[in-house]
């Protein structure tokens, strides 16, 4: 009984495609998306996938890969060593959240956000001079104390980093 109830979960989250089937263009797939993605993942990525804990998705840059089959794979199975856990869902629900994603992505792009922050209002020298003196020994891959920020200007807005700054000084 236990095997059968492992190898039906593991069938849950099988993958046919490596492309998502669904458009955006397709409102109802797209609303479909929506209201999953609403359910299953708002919490950690916000609504506009920007706001949340978990990675920013308001970017078309993926650390684990920006493909649809990886992309996939990552909310189907989760991320290892994160946060981002599978979901147990049929493959046409996958997708769809999919499909929603790729319009945060799109929406953020429109707006001029996305890919990296630029550095423009701020003094480079002085803030690597910063991060080397108060941030690097605490928030880099080979420390455990805080999160690795190699790529933070990748995948977090600039409000969302002044805020984190703000935060870590009260």
């Amino acid at each position: 009984m236990r095997l059968l109830l492992v190898l039906l979960a593991l069938g849950a989250n099988a993958q046919t495609r490596e492309t998502n089937p669904y458009a955006l263009t397709d409102r109802d797939a797209l609303a479909t998306g929506r209201k999953l993605y609403s359910f299953y993942c708002v919490f950690c990525h916000g609504m506009d996938g920007a706001s949340g804990r978990g990675a920013q998705l308001a970017s078309p840059y993926r650390k684990h890969g920006s493909s649809d089959r990886e992309v996939y794979r990552s909310i189907a199975d989760g991320v290892p060593g994160t946060e981002m856990t599978g979901h147990p869902l049929e493959e046409d629900e996958v997708w769809k959240i999919l499909l929603f994603v790729r319009q945060i992505e799109q929406n953020a792009l429109g707006r001029g956000q996305g890919c990296r922050a630029d550095a423009s209002g701020g003094d480079p020298v002085k803030g690597a001079a910063v991060f080397q003196n108060a941030c690097r020994n605490c928030n880099s891959a080979a420390s455990r104390l805080g999160p690795d920020l190699a790529a933070i200007g990748a995948t977090r807005s600039r409000e969302h980093l002044r805020e984190s700054m703000r935060m870590s000084q009260i």
